[in-house]
């Protein structure tokens, strides 16, 4: 059995169903679709695939008002799958039908209970969910409460990529913090950038000793460098080439998306903390009674543009024929927080143009979502 048998995602288990309701059926049948449309270029699949969406959503609105199958795993799977149709096809042309879709399946989760995601299809559901759902949010939702990081897990544990999404869900809480910015002057800032600054340095501890169980729990490296191939696999892409000689190859596709994620949290971090640090400066240039403010030295944390490239340059590995669809949608969240992180500094320029090119081609070939926002 090979790795990715092994680590089977939920959308592989639909098929395993030995009796799918109608709404699991007419929203797979538009994903399956509209994947074949795309792949033989043929007009009547997709437009095949919209119209099975469209029943999708009917027979969806009926289990949502069946009370024998409103909190069914099955139900919530539909629900999954449409948005998954969005990411793909995004048919609207703009980002509200996938927001409606995951605000569906976090009213339903929650509904729910924790306890209800600790085996089976739910238990693999949720974890997807809760990493689409940290990287949308720019405030504290209840997925970020204790119990919907321990109870789902009680029974399964914790492997590596689950812990390092403990930390991805911290995001939209320290991102709600910062947006408080906004409403306060720059000289009365410095107590809550103190504040986040304190929290960030204790998860950038935290990080540290996840990497250290991280080398410990594999006998072999997490990945090695091999010489890249990119301007022959995606010759189409101009941005691409030249940029790195070398590329990523990770033990398994579980390894890239750990890495990806655990790259895109530091990058993350350590650009927010040294525009933290550059906001405390400038306090203290304004208010002579915060003088005596001193903070640790950043150190090699200055240096977040090679955790950047590390992700940039995992995008070749991901991007194999043999992931098929779930290796593209591993690396284009990380890659879009290369862009995002990255696109008020200038020195980097070709690293946000490299990354850029990166979604371009994941949007053409799998997730038209992508340019969809990017247009907003």
């Amino acid at each position: 059995m090979d790795v990715l048998e092994q680590q089977k995602p939920w959308f592989a288990q639909l098929s395993e169903l030995s009796s799918p309701t109608k709404a699991v059926e007419f929203s797979t049948m538009a994903v399956c679709s509209a994947k074949l449309g795309r792949i033989h270029d043929d007009k009547d699949l997709s437009q095949e695939s919209l119209y099975l969406y469209a029943q999708g959503l009917k027979e969806l609105q009926k289990a949502l008002w069946n009370r024998n199958l409103m909190h069914s795993d099955e139900t919530l799977a539909a629900c999954m799958v449409l948005g998954m149709y969005e990411l793909m096809e995004c048919p609207g042309g703009d980002r509200h039908g996938y927001v409606s879709h995951q605000n569906g399946c976090a009213r339903i989760i929650q509904l729910r209970g924790a306890k209800a995601y600790q085996t089976g299809l739910g238990h693999k559901i949720f974890q997807t969910f809760r990493l689409q759902n940290s990287l949308e949010q720019h405030h504290s939702t209840y997925l970020s409460e204790p119990c919907w990081a321990t109870v789902p897990f009680e029974e399964s544990g914790k492997d590596l990529w689950n812990q390092v999404l403990d930390y991805v869900a911290q995001a939209p809480r320290i991102l709600g913090q910062i947006d408080k910015f906004r409403d306060i002057p720059i000289i009365a800032r410095l107590p809550l950038t103190l504040e986040i600054i304190d929290e960030c340095w204790k998860i950038d501890a935290e990080l540290e000793k996840l990497e250290s169980r991280l080398k410990a729990n594999n006998q072999e490296p997490p990945y090695i460098t091999q010489v890249s191939k990119i301007a022959e696999r995606f010759p189409e892409s101009l941005s691409l080439r030249n940029a790195f000689p070398t590329a990523f190859h990770f033990l398994n596709l579980r390894m890239a998306s750990t890495m990806a994620l655990y790259w895109a949290i530091l990058l993350m971090l350590w650009t927010g903390l040294s525009a933290l640090y550059t906001q405390v400066t400038v306090i203290k240039m304004m208010d002579p009674s915060a003088a005596s403010v001193e903070l640790p030295s950043l150190g090699h944390r200055t240096g977040f543009i090679v955790v950047a490239r590390n992700i940039l340059q995992s995008f070749e590995y991901c991007m194999q024929g043999s992931m098929r669809e779930m290796g593209p949608s591993t690396i284009a969240a990380p890659l879009d927080i290369v862009v995002e992180t990255l696109k008020d500094y200038p020195q980097y320029s070709q690293e946000v143009a490299w990354a850029k090119g990166a979604l371009e081609i994941i949007s053409h070939r799998s997730m038209r979502y992508l340019k969809s926002t990017k247009k907003q």
